[in-house]
């Protein structure tokens, strides 16, 4: 919600009677609800058996709308959990995202600083995210950020039978090389309109006023 992310919790239950589809509820968008279909197509290419019966997935809070493919890998690693298919040893540990190819593969997602932000107010231990989004959660300190390729890779992970070394925050060791030599315009990143201004106004030498907003995570 604007620039500040809410924790969802994504709860799944299978083998209940009736019609043998997934359910998607929860204050779902068409785009969440439509995920249902990705994510059957990267459990079974994956190798992993789908379920057979009705499977309910729930995303609460309830009164919250969500939006977006991100919460295809929870759901998928939610469904093979419930089904008896992996067995995470620190699922609650984590916090997930990412969007899953048909063919298991897990795509970037918007939102890695503030999914990080979150992840440390909540306590998590760490995320696990895709490659891209991984780099910019790194940004945030204190928490374990590893970089998922698959789904495959992430049961791998969440049951123990592979290590992933953390995602290392390269902007932080960008800025403490370039530090040594005094703060100038390489220690900034991004702002294209602003630097230009300043530039102008150093080499006509203009007056200036800036108006901006500081965004601290502490």
């Amino acid at each position: 919600m604007g620039i500040e992310a809410w924790l969802v919790t994504v709860e799944v239950d299978t083998g209940e009677c009736g019609e043998p589809a997934p359910i998607v509820v929860g204050m779902a968008s068409t785009a969440v609800r439509e995920s249902k279909d990705r994510v059957w197509a990267a459990i079974g290419n994956s190798r992993y058996t789908l379920p057979i019966k009705r499977t309910v997935i729930n995303l609460a809070p309830g009164h919250l709308r969500k939006e977006g493919a991100l919460y295809d890998l929870p759901i998928a690693l939610g469904v093979l959990q419930a089904t008896g298919q992996i067995h995470p040893k620190n699922l609650d540990d984590y916090l997930i995202a990412g969007e899953l190819s048909l063919s298991g593969e897990v795509r970037p997602v918007k939102g890695g600083l503030a999914m990080a932000a979150c992840a440390r107010k909540e306590g998590k231990r760490g995320l696990l995210l895709p490659s891209k989004t991984a780099e910019e959660a790194a940004l945030i300190s204190e928490l374990e950020v590893h970089a998922i390729e698959s789904l495959d890779e992430a049961c791998a992970f969440l049951e123990g039978r592979i290590e992933l070394k953390p995602v290392i925050n390269r902007f932080e060791s960008k800025i403490l090389v370039s530090s040594k030599k005094g703060v100038d315009f390489s220690d900034v990143k991004g702002q294209q309109a602003v630097r230009r201004s300043v530039e102008v106004a150093a080499a006509g030498s203009h007056n200036l006023l800036l108006l901006f907003t500081v965004l601290r995570y502490v």
